[in-house]
């Protein structure tokens, strides 16, 4: 994957957490949530194929790891353990 501008889907997912993180440290106690940047990257490569089939865009599950640098075992390991934590409307959507 090579180095270049942040995307436009990057810089959304940024703003997200930024603005998440504006809200959570302006309370009066503070409790920022911990991020499991591993799951994070399974949960959003799961809702990508979940939208491209939604829109009946045909990607094989290669195309889209390879979009997040992402081996075959790695994933096949994230499933494993964070499949059912999935939305149900996504788990129908990917199997």
């Amino acid at each position: 994957m090579e180095k270049s501008l942040i995307n436009p889907t990057e810089l959304a997912h940024m703003n997200v957490e930024q603005v998440a993180m504006k809200q959570a440290l302006s309370k009066s106690i503070t409790s920022v949530n911990p991020i499991n940047y591993r799951r994070l990257a399974y949960f959003l490569i799961e809702i990508r194929r979940a939208a491209y089939k939604e829109a009946h865009i045909r990607r094989t599950l290669k195309s889209v790891l390879d979009e997040f640098d992402v081996e075959y075992h790695t994933y096949y390991n994230w499933r494993e353990k964070w499949y059912l934590l999935l939305p149900r409307a996504i788990r129908i959507l990917i199997k």
